[in-house]
């Protein structure tokens, strides 16, 4: 036998077997459709029924979550008016911290100007109880000064009240001695006796002022020397001038008479004047030639 023949017979075989199951298979087949069918029929049963709870359960879960839907969107809108309620309340009480916040800044500000004004209050009190413990110690040394013035006052009244009656006897009698004076035929009036008065030490000073008296016609002449320089009322001084040049002489210009004397200065009339003599401020006087 060839080997063509060898893989026929090989083949026929092959497909002798294959028929034979498909015909076994067929066969079967045959045999379990109807059952398979009526299996089929009752799981397709179960499955609508199946199918049928689950649509119950679904819609029972649709309502229910249809409910809590709407529930939550019910309380969803009201947590929303109440976040809304609770917004406007915040915005409020913002406002409300900003205003308090404000107040506080102005209170502090405030509190800082009273707490300034009391320092300097503090300060100028503290001043014045230094200023009203001078006074008060100036017045206590017033007081003090007042009752020693007083002292001295009352002193000063007894010796007053001492020396006016002294002066009183004094007057009594210096009318006793002019009345004797007169009734032993003298003159009372002292310019009388001037010529016989000690006559003034020897002094010299400066002429201080010269003026024209227009109601007598006389010039009068203020002198820098005085009663401390042992001049008198009535004693009689010379004017003259120092002379200016080499073997120059000095200039007489005049005589005065004493009518007014103070410690220190004196005033008196012009009752001599040299011919063109001028008398003038700076010319020198003196009691002696």
């Amino acid at each position: 036998m060839t080997f063509v023949g060898r893989i026929l017979i090989v083949v026929q075989v092959v497909l002798s077997i294959c028929f034979m199951a498909f015909a076994g298979a067929v066969y079967s087949v045959q045999q379990n459709w109807k059952q398979h069918a009526a299996e089929l029929q009752q799981q397709l049963q179960q499955k609508e029924t199946e199918f049928q709870d689950l649509e119950e359960e679904y819609q029972q879960y649709k309502d229910e979550m249809t409910a809590k839907l709407q529930d939550e969107q019910n309380r969803a809108n009201l947590a929303e008016n109440e976040a809304r309620v609770l917004r406007q309340q915040l915005e409020a009480k913002t406002a409300e911290l900003e205003t308090t916040k404000t107040q506080l800044d102005t209170e502090r500000a405030l509190a800082a100007i009273a707490g300034e004004e009391a320092r300097e209050r503090r300060k100028e009190s503290m001043e014045w109880r230094r200023v009203n413990a001078k006074l008060q110690k100036d017045l206590d040394d017033m007081i003090s000064r007042n009752r020693s013035l007083e002292d001295e006052l009352y002193t000063l009244r007894t010796e007053q009240e001492q020396l006016l009656a002294k002066h009183e006897r004094m007057l009594q009698h210096l009318a006793f001695l002019e009345k004797v004076v007169r009734v032993n035929g003298l003159d009372t009036d002292p310019r009388a006796y001037v010529s016989e008065q000690a006559p003034p030490p020897l002094v010299v000073g400066k002429v201080l002022e010269t003026r024209h008296n227009p109601r007598n016609g006389q010039d009068l002449v203020r002198i820098s020397i005085g009663s401390d320089d042992g001049l008198l009322k009535g004693h009689k001084v010379y004017v003259y001038r120092v002379a200016q040049g080499e073997g120059a002489r000095p200039k007489y210009l005049g005589q005065i008479r004493i009518d007014l004397v103070t410690p220190d200065q004196a005033v008196g009339t012009v009752i001599e004047r040299a011919k063109n003599g001028v008398i003038e401020k700076g010319d020198n006087v003196t009691t002696k030639l």
